[in-house]
Order: C-alpha cells, then sequence, then structure tokens
C-alpha cells in the first residue's frame, strides 16, 4: 500500500544574490532613462543644468528658454543619457556572463525585476542627494514647491528600494536537473506503514524570535556594511559648503574646481574600495584585498590630498581658529611627522611588516583587525602624499629634487615588495599561490600608475628658482677726459 505526499522545497539549488550586480546596474540606467525621457525630454520640467543660477558649485547660468541656455542643457543630457547607456550595457555584459557561467541555473523573474527596483531606487535617492540637494544644478520641478518635489523624489527612491526588496524576497533559482520549478509539489511513493511527510513537525517550529519583521527587507540598505557610503556622502557635502564659503569670502580668488573635483574623486575611491563588491571579495581573496590596498593606501589618499582641505579650512575657519591651525602646523612634532623620510618609512617601510611577519594574519583573524589595516593605509597613504607633493602647507617640507629622490625610493621598495609577493619568497600570508601571484600583478602595475600621478603632481607644483639678472657692468670713465677722436 502506498500514499503519495506533497513536498516542498525548503532549500534553494543556488543563492539568487548572484544576479544582485546586474540587477542593480540595469536598476540604474534605466532608472535614468526615465528621469531623462520623462522628465528632461515629454514634461521638460528641468535638464541637467537649469539651476545653476542658485547651485552651490558656482556653475554659470544655462537658462532653458534661451537658445545658448538650451544647447548647454542639451549637451549635458546627452552626457548623462550616456551614462545611463553605459550602466544597462554593463548590467547586460554582467548578466549575460553570471548566466552563461552557470548554464544550469534559471532564475525566477521576479528575482531580477527585485533588484531592478531596487537599482532604479538607489538612482533616485543618489540623483536626488547629489544633483537636487548637494550642488543644487537642478531640481524635479522648479519653483516654490521646488523643496517638496525633490522630497518627493527620494521618497519615491526609497519606496522603490523597498518594493524591490520584497518582490525578489522568497524567490529561489530553478535547477533544471530536478525538473522542478520553485515551489511546484513533488509526488513521493512512501511505503505502507511510514508515516505521512505532512504530519512531521517542523525541526524548528516558527515562533515570534524567527518570523520575519517589517524592517528585515530594509536590512541591505541599513546595513553597517553601507556606512562608508555615508561617510563619504558627508565628507563630501562638507567640503563642498567650506568651497563655497571660500567663494563667498573672495570672489576673486575663489576656490579651485579642480581641487573639488580631486578630493570628490578620493572620496569615491575610498567608497569603492569599502562598498561591495569589492570589500566581501577582499575579505576571501588576496587579490580582493590588494586591490582595496591600492584603493586605501595611493589612489583615494592622492585625491583626497590634492584637493587640499587645511588650505580650505585655513580660508573658511575664523581668525583665531586659522591661527591656531596654523601653529599646530608649525609645531614639532607635527614637522616630523610631515617630513618625507618619516612618511616613507610609516606608509612604503611597514609593507614588509604587514606581508613578510605573522601580523597580517593575526590582523585578518582578529576582531576589527582589518579596520586597523585599513585606516593604517589610508593614514599612512595620505601622510606620506602630503610629504611629497601636496599642495596644504608644509614648513618642514624640503626641497623638489629631494622629494623626487624620496619618491623614487618608494617606487623601488613598492617594486621588490610586489616581485617578492608574486614569486611567493619570505611571504607569510597564507593563501594559494594564484592569489599570491595575483595581488603581486595588481600591486606592480598599480603601484606604478598611482607612483606616476603622484609625480606628476610633485613635477606641476615645481618652480624653480630665477637667478636674479645682473645689471650690466659699464666702463669707468677715464680720469684723462674722453680719448681723441
Amino acid at each position: 500500500m502506498a500514499s503519495t505526499a506533497a513536498h516542498a522545497r525548503e532549500k534553494p539549488t543556488t543563492d539568487p544574490r548572484s544576479i544582485r550586480l546586474p540587477g542593480i546596474l540595469l536598476g540604474v540606467g534605466l532608472g535614468g532613462f526615465v528621469d531623462g525621457i520623462l522628465l528632461h525630454q515629454l514634461l521638460q520640467w528641468h535638464h541637467m543644468l537649469t539651476s545653476t543660477d542658485t547651485a552651490r558649485i558656482g556653475v554659470k547660468y544655462y537658462p532653458a528658454d534661451t537658445v545658448t541656455g538650451l544647447e548647454m542643457n542639451t549637451v549635458w543630457d546627452g552626457i548623462f543619457h550616456t551614462v545611463c547607456w553605459l550602466a544597462v550595457l554593463s548590467g547586460l555584459a554582467v548578466l549575460y556572463a553570471r548566466v552563461t557561467h552557470h548554464r544550469r541555473r534559471v532564475w525566477a523573474s521576479r528575482v531580477l525585476w527585485g533588484w531592478v527596483l531596487v537599482g532604479w531606487g538607489l538612482f533616485n535617492l543618489v540623483e536626488g542627494v547629489v544633483d537636487h540637494q548637494i550642488l543644487g544644478i537642478h531640481h524635479v520641478r522648479g519653483g516654490p514647491d521646488a523643496f517638496w518635489w525633490d522630497m518627493g523624489f527620494l521618497a519615491l527612491g526609497a519606496l522603490l528600494v523597498a518594493v524591490g526588496l520584497l518582490v525578489r524576497r522568497g524567490a529561489h533559482p530553478l535547477d533544471p536537473g530536478t525538473d522542478e520549478a520553485p515551489g511546484t509539489p513533488t509526488v513521493r511513493v512512501i511505503p505502507a506503514g511510514t508515516r505521512d511527510e505532512r504530519h512531521r513537525p517542523p525541526p524548528h517550529p516558527p515562533g515570534p524570535a524567527g518570523d520575519p519583521g517589517p524592517w528585515d527587507a530594509l536590512s541591505p540598505v541599513l546595513s553597517p556594511a553601507l556606512a562608508p557610503a555615508l561617510v563619504a556622502v558627508l565628507l563630501g557635502a562638507a567640503y563642498l559648503r567650506l568651497a563655497r564659503r571660500a567663494r563667498r569670502r573672495n570672489p576673486v580668488l575663489g576656490w579651485s574646481r579642480a581641487r573639488t573635483a580631486a578630493f570628490l574623486a578620493g572620496l569615491a575611491a575610498l567608497a569603492l574600495a569599502l562598498l561591495p563588491p569589492l570589500a566581501p571579495w577582499a575579505h576571501g581573496d588576496f587579490r580582493g584585498h590588494m586591490a582595496q590596498h591600492l584603493l586605501l593606501g595611493m589612489y583615494a589618499p592622492l585625491g583626497l590630498v590634492l584637493g587640499a582641505p587645511v588650505t580650505l579650512l585655513l580660508r573658511t575657519l575664523p581668525a583665531a581658529r586659522a591661527r591656531t591651525l596654523t601653529a599646530l602646523l608649525h609645531s614639532a612634532p607635527a614637522r616630523l611627522l610631515t617630513h618625507p623620510l618619516i612618511a616613507l618609512v610609516l606608509s612604503t617601510g611597514t609593507l614588509a611588516l604587514v606581508y613578510f611577519t605573522p601580523l597580517y594574519t593575526a590582523l585578518a583573524s582578529a576582531p576589527g583587525g582589518h579596520g586597523l589595516l585599513h585606516a593604517h593605509f589610508l593614514l599612512s597613504g595620505c601622510l606620506f602624499a602630503h610629504a611629497v607633493a601636496g599642495p596644504d602647507p608644509a614648513p618642514a617640507r624640503p626641497g623638489v629634487p629631494a622629494r623626487l629622490v624620496v619618491l623614487g625610493v618608494a617606487v623601488a621598495a613598492h617594486a621588490t615588495v610586489s616581485q617578492l609577493l608574486y614569486g611567493g619568497f619570505f611571504v607569510q600570508v597564507p593563501v594559494p599561490a594564484e592569489q599570491l601571484r595575483g595581488a603581486g600583478e595588481l600591486m606592480y602595475y598599480g603601484g606604478d600608475l598611482a607612483e606616476l600621478l603622484l609625480a606628476a603632481a610633485l613635477v606641476a607644483t615645481w618652480r624653480p628658482a630665477r637667478q636674479p639678472a645682473r645689471a650690466p657692468v659699464s666702463a669707468a670713465p677715464s680720469p684723462a677726459g674722453p680719448a681723441p677722436a
């Protein structure tokens, strides 16, 4: 005697988050297209630069009701659509790579569409915070109610993120080898005398502690892993506010937009190093760690230092506080710490201590060890970039030729460490050999590029001292008078 029982699949065969990145990229691009086509072109509520008369970055005003203004706004709308097109193209490329790499996996459509909605919402949030609030180059709809239109745009972004996370929850991929769709009942033959599985109690009875709460869907957005993005946005907003104050205090001197762009690029490199997908990869792969090392210790410090934040503070602080900061910069500890040789030892000299001793393994296994290592890379990198080519005041800084020599020593040390990593000599990092080789290659080529940029910044600030012109020596008149003709 036999009976049948319905047995629902309890565990997905694969992780539906494997198409998270392509879905978010597609959502960012498609959300940008909706914004550009609907609000820029059909409704014509705004263009990219239609609110620069009240912007916070000092861009020239381009009204859309003049020919010149409309032409400039059309160009920037085209740049905006190009970025959206690249996001969609990248999403399709990553999606194709993921699907072809896992040929036996088929995802439920709502998984992909859930991440697309999340990407669309993230686009609205970033666009609403950066362009509408921080930069102020345009608003959803101008006029006295512009603030409320902007808030509605942000609320729509948050709603799209929440809905997208809810849509993709519970959707599991299908393994074609089982010939079952997710949630499809499976007919099983149960021998006589065997207890029906439908009456078997669950291994973990449901209770209030195991029930998902209403905020669980937003946990990826509210996760501490996204804290670096929030910190970068806050630092960028503070820098832009100080730059605006500097322009208002001295409209003639103003503040360089190139320095502003450099500082924001440094913040972007910092966020890229500490956010997914690079941060999770770095915890499980030494090549990811080396990519983080390059971004935190070389590229982000270069942008942050070239932004001249100390000079910006000196221009915007009250006179008393500016004098206090100046006295601190001229103090003996500051002079010692910012000397190029000390900075070289703290940044490049510690690489051997990290990779050729058990220190890396100890930090990787200790709670908070990665954070300490990241802080060391960032602070020592900023110190070295400032000591070699920083535009901020440094009273004890030697001349450009001496700093070029220090930079050359750093280049040679980086090359040596990278080659030792590639060959596996003296390395005390317990990872596979291919990870060591990949990390060595990243350090060698990526470090060369960063040091080349640092050298260019140093040479750009070189102003060789000119020798004062000597006055021509005139012949003294003869005491006997002029010579006869």
